[in-house]
């Protein structure tokens, strides 16, 4: 006799898990759908498929992923605590977003966690993310943006916050989408960012130090952009890249 069985939650999220993994073209596809087949999906449910369709790349990820987080939220004000956001399911969005090349819309994302009341707020990990979105857009005015967020983050992290972490990657990343327009306004705003985290380390924030590749990025930047007085500056560098690193 045939049975008529039809997956429980348990086997439906070990299969979402696995698609999510798989990285396979439609795998965040057809995530969503076994989702969808769910009775009582959770929190990690959802985180993996948001996280599916982050990593995509596929054309209405960034929607389809956004849709899902105002599912979530809307089931977690109705009362249904299993499913309510957690940090990684904005992560994932802003991500998402950030590959369609759409940083105002992952920073919208940020600013709806801020605003959370649901005891959650945003890590170095979500900052970060958008920061890297207005990087990658290319867009007028997307560094002077992530220029705000990055001081932002200073902000909160010398105020006390212990979830934001300064680390020389972040500030490597925007120092080197300055240095690549080769002129002297980007040569400037690196060289900006490096005496920055040099202040930082200075009064007791050592996550914040600058490594060699800091030093050398805005020696670049000042050698691709040759204007009067670049000589002295990028031996000025050197010198304080050599003291630094012999600390």
């Amino acid at each position: 006799e045939d049975l008529d069985l039809e997956p429980n939650n348990i086997v439906l999220s070990s299969v979402i898990h696995a698609l999510t993994n798989s990285r396979e073209e439609g795998s965040a596809e057809r995530a969503l759908r076994l989702l969808d087949r769910m009775d009582q999906p959770d929190s990690v449910a959802f985180n993996s498929v948001l996280n599916a369709l982050a990593t995509s790349g596929d054309e209405g990820s960034a929607e389809g992923a956004q849709a899902l987080l105002d599912k979530m939220e809307r089931m977690c004000r109705r009362g249904n605590e299993e499913v309510c956001p957690t940090v990684q399911s904005y992560t994932s969005v802003i991500v998402a977003w950030s590959r369609a090349k759409e940083p105002a819309m992952a920073e919208r994302v940020l600013q709806r966690l801020e605003r959370s009341d649901a005891g959650i707020e945003p890590d170095s990990a979500v900052y970060t993310s958008v920061i890297n979105s207005y990087i990658v857009s290319e867009r007028e005015g997307s560094l002077d943006r992530a220029s705000e967020l990055l001081s932002k983050m200073e902000d909160l992290r010398l105020s006390g916050d212990a979830s934001i972490q300064l680390t020389p990657s972040i500030y490597h990343a925007l120092m080197t989408a300055h240095a690549r327009n080769q002129n002297k306004e980007g040569a400037e705003k690196a060289q900006v960012l490096l005496e920055r985290m040099e202040e930082i380390r200075d009064i007791g924030h050592t996550e914040c130090t600058p490594t060699d590749v800091s030093y050398r990025i805005v020696m670049r930047a000042w050698n691709q952009n040759r204007h009067e007085g670049y000589g002295d500056k990028v031996k000025a560098l050197h010198a304080r890249m050599t003291k630094a690193v012999k600390k």
